[in-house]
This record gives structure tokens, C-alpha cells and sequence, in this order.
């Protein structure tokens, strides 16, 4: 007779990495005045690859430079219309190459890493390519340009190659599924849908790369999930959507789904509180960085990631072979694992693991993960 061997598995197949607790304070920089480092209500962040933080330092009509720790680097810019000059820049971002884009008035304007002026696109106008009451911008992984307008007949979402050539458009003004009202901020996530912080209509909408209307969330009001004119929309490495909750004065954390997952923040000007934030952006470490419009700051926030471990391969049901062999890994680097057989005690083990002549009949094969700082899956 047949072996029948059944395997019940501990470990997921695949699963998106989940924040072990809502995000924790950990520095605030800037404050009021006009000298380097002095901020008058930022309205955007960006984070290079060196995890340095771009401001765009509106009422000053400047960009500024911080190092991780929120240290002056450098500023560029100052009131005016000529290249390399700013009116209230509004929304920062910044490519691969670490190029930084500015979006102010009714232009995009591209400097190098150090602040030189390389390029611009956009003029004053409602045809494809122009602008009307610029604010918010975001690269998307091809470094594609996305660019949100929150004129009150005009809103639109429009999308230009790496070389600020136009692409194509979408939105309109309303409050059914597609349209907007007044938006403020735009993110891509890492399948490259839109989001986008339809402010006015006190929610959030995602769309597809091509425009199309896929998904909302929020309401107005001030519970949990509900929403007071966001004024700003990251997405984080797994995928979770942060929002700036502006008149609410926290930061609202959802699932790709648009499930609620935490917040964090309250209205004040302590460290840790905030007065009107504005836009953010989430590094690769999971750090939340958060315009403190009103308190002419930036905040920092820090998120600690459990790692997920992926059974990648091995019997998952019905097996007549004795001999089994299960492959696995983390989403974590540097993780160490822990495997259990048959609901015996979880001892360390590593990829491969095999079992040798197993009996007819079920069996259980459980994995887990720690990384580095100790966090388990």
C-alpha cells in the first residue's frame, strides 16, 4: 500500500513584513527663524539614499539639507522666477541618482545632489504639461515623475518621463470614486499605483499606473480611520500607507488595503506633537519623517519590522515520500531560524533542514525567525 504522508506547515508562504508596534518618537529639527537649519512652515520631506532629509522650506523659498540626525548640510534657492529660485516650494522628492525635484508655483524645477540647478518643466496653464497651484510630487521607481494640482476646477494628477516630458493625466473635480477636490499630496507604492491625499474630500484614493480608479478610505472626522483634510501620503517598504492627518494633528497608519493600523501624534508643540502636518516620507529603514508645518519643524519617527519567514520550498499537503526536505528564508537579513517537528520544542535550524524515513500518517513542520535586534516573526 501507498505511503500517505500529510504535512501541515507553521510558516507562511508569503505574507507582508508587519511594524512589531506603532511607530516612536525620535528627534525633531529646524524650529522658527530665518538663519540655516531654521525653518518657516515646511511643507515636504524627501530622503535620499545616504538618508540625508530634504526640506522644502516654503515660507523661505528654499530647500535645506539635514543628515540623519538633523544636522544643517546645505540650502539652495530664494524668492523668485528664475531658474533655481523658488515661490513657497510646496512638495520635494528625489530620484535614484539622487537628483532632487522641487515642485513651486507652476513648475518642476531638478538640482543635482549638491543643490545645482540642472533643469525645469511647466508653465502657467491648464493644458497637458502646465500646472495650476502645484503641490505635491513623488518619483516612481522607473523615475518617472507624478505631480498633483489642487486648483479648485482644475485638480488632475499628471505623469511625465524622466525628462519632465508629459505622459498622460487624470482626475477631475468632484467627490464620486476618481474624482478629487483641492488634493494636496501623491505617493507611489512599489507595484507603481498612485495615491493620492484627496484633501477636501477627507480621504485617500489609489489608482492604477494608468489612472484608473482601484480603491478609497476615510472619512471625515477625528476616530480612528476617519480623516480632517490630509495634507500628506507616504507609503512605507511593505507597502503601508501613512497620512498626514492634518487638522486632526497626527499621522494615520493604513494597511494597502486601507484597513487602520495605528497613529501616533496630538496637537501641541512638544516633541511628538504636532500643529498642521503637512507632507512626509518613510526611508528604507521604516523612519517616518513628518513636515510640522505649524510648529516650523521636521519629526522623526522610527517603526521596528517583525521578520517574516517564507517557506519557499517542500511538501505542503499530501507527500508519499518518507524523505522530506523544507527550504527556507526570511524577509529579514542576518536572521537566525528556529524549527520545530511534530509540535516538538522549536531548536536552531537552518535551510535546508530534511527529515529521514517519517511515518504514514500527519506531520507538522513549524519555522521562525529572529533578527538581528531580536525581533521574531
Amino acid at each position: 500500500m501507498a505511503s500517505a504522508i500529510v504535512f501541515l506547515l507553521g510558516a507562511a508562504v508569503w505574507a507582508p513584513v508587519s511594524a512589531s508596534a506603532a511607530p516612536t518618537f525620535q528627534i525633531h529639527f529646524g524650529g522658527t527663524g530665518t538663519g540655516p537649519g531654521n525653518l518657516s512652515a515646511p511643507a515636504d520631506t524627501a530622503v535620499d539614499s545616504e538618508g540625508n532629509v530634504w526640506v522644502a522650506d516654503a515660507n523661505h523659498d528654499r530647500v535645506q539639507q539635514f543628515d540623519p540626525e538633523g544636522e544643517f548640510i546645505r540650502q539652495f534657492g530664494g524668492a523668485g522666477s528664475g531658474p533655481g529660485a523658488f515661490n513657497e516650494p510646496r512638495g520635494i522628492a528625489v530620484d535614484s541618482a539622487d537628483n532632487v525635484y522641487v515642485a513651486a508655483g507652476n513648475r518642476v524645477q531638478k538640482f543635482d545632489p549638491e543643490g545645482e540647478y540642472l533643469s525645469q518643466f511647466g508653465s502657467p496653464g491648464s493644458g497637458d504639461g502646465q500646472f495650476q497651484s502645484l503641490r505635491g510630487i513623488a518619483i516612481d521607481a522607473e523615475d518617472h515623475i507624478w505631480t498633483v494640482q489642487s486648483l479648485l476646477f482644475n485638480p488632475r494628477v499628471q505623469h511625465f518621463d524622466s525628462e519632465g516630458e508629459f505622459i498622460s493625466k487624470f482626475g477631475a473635480q468632484g467627490s464620486e470614486d476618481g474624482q478629487l477636490k483641492s488634493p494636496e499630496a501623491i505617493a507611489i507604492d512599489p507595484e507603481g499605483n498612485v495615491w493620492v491625499a484627496d484633501t477636501q474630500n477627507d480621504r485617500i484614493q489609489q489608482f492604477s499606473p494608468e489612472g484608473e480608479f482601484i480603491s478609497k478610505f476615510g472619512t471625515q472626522g477625528s476616530e480612528e480611520g476617519e480623516l480632517s483634510n490630509p495634507g500628506g501620503i507616504a507609503i512605507d517598504p511593505e507597502g503601508n500607507v501613512w497620512v498626514a492627518d492634518t487638522s486632526n494633528n497626527r499621522i494615520q497608519g493604513f494597511n494597502a488595503e486601507g484597513e487602520y493600523l495605528s497613529q501616533f501624534g496630538s496637537t501641541g508643540n512638544d516633541p511628538g506633537e504636532f500643529a498642521q502636518p503637512k507632507g512626509l516620507e518613510v526611508d528604507p529603514e521604516g523612519q517616518i519623517w513628518v513636515a510640522d508645518s505649524g510648529n516650523d519643524r521636521v519629526q522623526g519617527w522610527s517603526q521596528v519590522f517583525n521578520p517574516n519567514t517564507i517557506i519557499s520550498s517542500g511538501p505542503s499537503g499530501l507527500t508519499a515520500s518518507p524523505d522530506i526536505t523544507f527550504e527556507f528564508f526570511s524577509t529579514k537579513e542576518e536572521s537566525t531560524f528556529a524549527c520545530s517537528f511534530d509540535e516538538g520544542p522549536f531548536t536552531s535550524c537552518s535551510s535546508p533542514k530534511s527529515y529521514e524515513g517519517l511515518s504514514d500518517g500527519p506531520h507538522a513542520f513549524h519555522v521562525r525567525a529572529t533578527d538581528a535586534d531580536e525581533n521574531e516573526d
